[in-house]
């Protein structure tokens, strides 16, 4: 867990933040990826301590890809003709919840279902109480 303090001052008044951000970096690997109907990956994780409940009292937890490769199986290299890599958070409980990632890989020729591989990082940040 890490902690920041941040001061400044806005029209004369000073003010003080302290935020407690906490990280964990998702790996996912993906060895037998469809080019037709792309991959779906679930991880979960845990933080150690309570997070911060926003006024709606939704969980103050987000996800963002922190870095992702990919390849073609078997095939040589070739042109792509999209890529799409989403992430999602799901919350549960007060510490935990639970990162998806969908990859969608389409050749330049999207009549090719071909099969690819690689890897992903996701950085899970919430905000502790």
């Amino acid at each position: 867990m890490d902690q920041y303090e941040s001061f400044g001052s806005i029209a004369d008044s000073q003010w003080r933040c302290v935020v407690a951000l906490a990280f964990r970096v998702i790996s996912f690997e993906i060895e037998n990826g469809s080019c037709k109907d792309g991959v779906t990956r679930k991880e979960k994780f845990t933080f150690p301590g309570k997070i911060r409940r926003d006024f709606d009292d939704n969980l103050v937890v987000d996800a963002a890809l922190k870095s992702f490769a990919f390849e073609y199986g078997s095939t040589p290299e070739y042109v792509l003709g999209r890529e799409e890599v989403t992430v999602s958070v799901e919350q549960s409980g007060h510490q935990s919840g639970q990162v998806t990632l969908h990859i969608k890989l389409r050749p330049g020729n999207p009549d090719q279902n071909w099969k690819f591989k690689g890897s992903a990082e996701v950085l899970v940040i919430a905000d502790l109480e």
